[in-house]
């Protein structure tokens, strides 16, 4: 067995340790089930800082057996459970440390209160990662999803299993469209104009 593995292992779990800095960060609960959305693991809450930013959520899982079986999770999806306010752009990104050198291959998806999929996203990330923004104009519960390709309806259908992995949940208010920008503007100078006369 060459070192190349161990190394990157270890290089993945040193990284792991640090992009943690500044942000939440979770474990998956490998005693609890949480396959589906209704058993989800909590991960809340999204909090304002001290600096008024949102936070951002960093969870550590496993899927299906790393370290020669010291650490085994089952190969279903993982659902997370976590709340935002109003008018809230989420970006979800799930990165594996070895996934370039081992082609694992995961999948994210976004759930509503209800059980329905939102969005999913296959390699939009790094290599074979997956990452995605969608815009959440409602307050309330939702939930991420992560599974190995290619289970897009997340049941439990996967052939890319046996590894790390982290999500991260980024919360931030939706940006004003140009044209609302434009139209302060306007109301501006029309009021500056009012003024005058």
């Amino acid at each position: 067995m060459s070192m190349t593995r161990p190394l990157a292992t270890l290089g993945a779990l040193c990284l792991l340790g640090t992009v943690c800095a500044g942000a939440q960060a979770a474990t998956e609960d490998l005693a609890l089930d949480n396959a589906t959305f209704v058993t989800a693991q909590n991960v809340d809450p999204f909090a304002l800082d001290i600096s008024g930013n949102f936070e951002i959520i960093n969870v550590f899982g496993v899927r299906g057996a790393v370290f020669g079986g010291l650490l085994v999770d089952d190969d279903l999806p993982d659902f997370y459970r976590f709340t935002v306010g109003p008018n809230m752009r989420v970006t979800l990104s799930v990165s594996t440390p070895e996934g370039p050198l081992l082609g694992n291959d995961p999948l994210i998806g976004l759930f509503d209160i209800d059980g329905e999929l939102l969005a999913v996203n296959d390699d939009g990330g790094a290599g074979y990662d997956a990452s995605f923004s969608y815009d959440l104009l409602v307050a309330g519960t939702y939930f991420a999803a992560i599974a190995g390709y290619p289970d897009f309806d997340f049941i439990g259908d996967s052939t890319s299993t046996d590894y790390l992995y982290q999500l991260t949940i980024e919360a931030a208010p939706v940006p004003l469209p140009p044209a609302f920008a434009l139209l302060g503007t306007a109301c501006a100078v029309l009021a500056a104009r009012r003024r005058r006369t």
